[in-house]
C-alpha cells in the first residue's frame, strides 16, 4: 500500500481514470474469465467445492385473450429476437478523409 497526499482536483483526476466513458464497456477476455473457459470453470467450481448458481427461471409469458371469441391467441412472430440467437455482425466504421 502507498500513502500518498493530493488536491481534490488530483484525486477525482486518478478516480475518473478508472471510468469507462457511455457506450463501452468491459472487456474480461483474459484467465479464466474468458468465454472459452467454462470447463475451467466448472473445475473450479469442484476443487474449490462451490455449487454453481441456478439459472433463473423462465418469466411466465402473459396470455393475451382474443377479443372476438375470449379464447387464448398464439404468438406468430414477435420484434425483438430470441435470446438464442447471436447479434449480428458487427459493422465496421470506416474512417473519412477530409
Amino acid at each position: 500500500m502507498k500513502v500518498r497526499m493530493l488536491s481534490g482536483a488530483d484525486f477525482i483526476h486518478l478516480l475518473l481514470q478508472h471510468v469507462v466513458p457511455k457506450g463501452f464497456r468491459w472487456a474480461r477476455n483474459y484467465g479464466f474469465v474468458h468465454p472459452n473457459k467454462k470447463r475451467l470453470i466448472a473445475l473450479l467450481h469442484l476443487v474449490l467445492r462451490i455449487t454453481p448458481r441456478p439459472p433463473p427461471p423462465d418469466k411466465p409469458r402473459l396470455v393475451f385473450a382474443c377479443p372476438c371469441g375470449g379464447s387464448p391467441m398464439k404468438i406468430l412472430q414477435r420484434k425483438i429476437r430470441p435470446k438464442t440467437t447471436p447479434p449480428p455482425a458487427a459493422v465496421q466504421a470506416t474512417e473519412r478523409v477530409v
